[in-house]
């Protein structure tokens, strides 16, 4: 009888392989190459734990969260420790809109499968949903700048349950916050973080609300902008037109997926407008485009003194409370117009982010907020062309009421 003790570590070898490069066309984007390598490193050894979890991640971003859950769910009874198949998962369940489970697993962040937290060692309680008279409360932002935008909306609604909230945030988001004037909130560069009962990040705030869909708060604006920069910019602001702030990508040192930006060019169909001016929103990244424009195409800029501060989206929300419409891709521009309550069409890649759920042309985040999907994946012209269909007779009712 032949031994098949020397075929374990060759199988785990052969297995480990497969993952390997299956991971290597996930970072290339190449999702189907992706998913098959998972497939066969499972094949290979059928209780490969990592690659349970990444054919999981791998499916959610093709848009498949149903059958995500499922293979992540797999990965947690192969290791129910297993922190990257837990975030993995709570990805997919809030993408499907599963948001009282999906928030639960999301605090596995902490423990591993993501290298982008903002962890303090602030050395008070986690705040769990305990009574707040007579407390501070402490927020803390832990992501990227989309997400504070996002998430500071639970600081007011907190703020009549606690004596005091402190807000500590990036340090280019403070001036901004600071001009909502929320009372009893306090916003903090966070650098210095003192007198307070309770701490909890920002983007835990759901999981200890017990936030589902229907209890998102959506009281907006809840962002304002400084009246006086408002007047400035409103004078260089083209005038008896129909003015839409276009920003096309974030930022690269963000670890954005690429896929969420769209190239410029895409706008030509809005452009071509009668009576449609683009007014880039657009910060340092990606102006480059400008010069490459397709003939007859013309976007308006703002200067280079526009948002030229250390203090973050100043002007572009002084800006926005001027425009008639704001076309973003999934950006921090795009948490910011919706939190402005300004009409917001956000340009979304075939499989978005988990914050944007799944088909629905509005958002439990942003009243205000219409999403234009990609039909297929990769296709920006469709998208735009589909803006500007809708985008037409708007523009023909604004013109008439100017006449």
């Amino acid at each position: 009888m032949i031994s098949r003790e020397p075929a374990i570590p060759a199988a785990a070898a052969n297995s480990a392989a497969a993952l390997n490069r299956a991971n290597l066309h996930f970072e290339n984007g190449q999702l189907e190459d992706a998913i098959a390598g998972y497939v066969h490193a499972i094949a290979l050894q059928p209780d490969f734990v990592d690659a349970h979890s990444n054919l999981g991640n791998a499916l959610r971003r093709q848009g498949k969260a149903e059958a995500a859950i499922a293979v992540c769910r797999r990965a947690i009874a192969l290791n129910p420790d297993f922190a990257p198949a837990h975030l993995n998962l709570a990805l997919a369940l809030l993408l499907n809109g599963e948001f009282s489970e999906g928030w639960r697993e999301y605090e596995w962040r902490w423990r591993g499968g993501t290298a982008d937290l903002l962890a303090r060692d602030l050395r008070r309680p986690r705040w769990r949903g305990e009574d707040l008279s007579g407390r501070t409360l402490l927020l803390h932002a832990e992501q990227g700048l989309g997400d504070t935008l996002q998430f500071a909306r639970f600081a007011p609604m907190l703020a009549t349950r606690a004596t005091r909230i402190i807000l500590a945030v990036q340090p280019p988001l403070v001036v901004l916050l600071r001009e909502a004037s929320w009372p009893n909130v306090s916003v903090s560069d966070g650098a210095r973080l003192t007198g307070f009962d309770f701490e909890i990040p920002l983007m835990s705030l759901p999981a200890a609300l017990g936030i589902t869909e229907t209890a998102i708060p959506t009281d907006v604006p809840y962002l304002a902008a400084g009246a006086q920069r408002i007047a400035r910019w409103r004078e260089r602001l083209p005038q008896g037109s129909f003015k839409i702030g276009i920003t096309w990508q974030g930022r690269p040192e963000a670890k954005i997926d690429p896929r969420r930006a769209f190239p410029l060019r895409s706008c030509a169909p809005l452009a071509a407008l009668r009576g449609v001016s683009l007014i880039s929103l657009q910060k340092r990244h990606g102006l480059e485009q400008l010069e490459a424009l397709p003939a007859g195409m013309r976007v308006e800029t703002l200067g280079d003194d526009f948002d030229s501060g250390s203090d973050a989206f100043l002007d572009a929300a002084a800006v926005m409370m001027s425009l008639d419409l704001i076309i973003s891709a999934d950006t921090a521009t795009a948490h910011l117009a919706g939190a402005l309550a300004r009409p917001t069409w956000i340009a979304l890649a075939h499989a978005p982010e988990w914050r944007w759920l799944t088909q629905r042309e509005d958002s439990p985040w942003y009243p205000t907020a219409r999403l234009f999907r990609q039909r297929a994946a990769g296709d920006w012209d469709e998208v735009f062309q589909r803006m500007a269909d809708r985008l037409a007779p708007m523009v023909s009712a604004a013109r008439g009421r100017c006449a």
